[in-house]
């Protein structure tokens, strides 16, 4: 990212993903899929493991899911500060 315009995408995809992190929907959603993969690992007899593996890789899709997003959102919150700090006016030095 070595422009303003880079910069400026970024920082919208950053803000576009914090609201979605923020979105009650999105908030309920990630909670029901946890509670479900729970539930069903929970429910699952102990000796099937194809049912307890695929609980477990699903918690850690939500999982990586909520990552990815809150990466973006870092990542858009450095390039709105970078851009910030690019725009500024500069000061003669002596």
């Amino acid at each position: 990212m070595n422009n303003e315009r880079d910069l400026a995408e970024a920082a919208a995809r950053g803000e576009h993903a914090k609201r979605l992190l923020d979105d009650p929907v999105l908030v309920e959603m990630f909670a029901r899929l946890e509670d479900h993969y729970v539930s069903t690992w929970r429910r699952s007899d102990p000796s099937d493991s194809p049912t307890r593996e695929r609980a477990y890789l699903q918690m850690q899709l939500v999982s990586e899911l909520r990552q990815q997003l809150k990466i973006l959102a870092d990542n858009g919150q450095l390039s709105r500060s970078l851009l910030d700090r690019l725009r500024l006016p500069r000061r003669p030095s002596n």
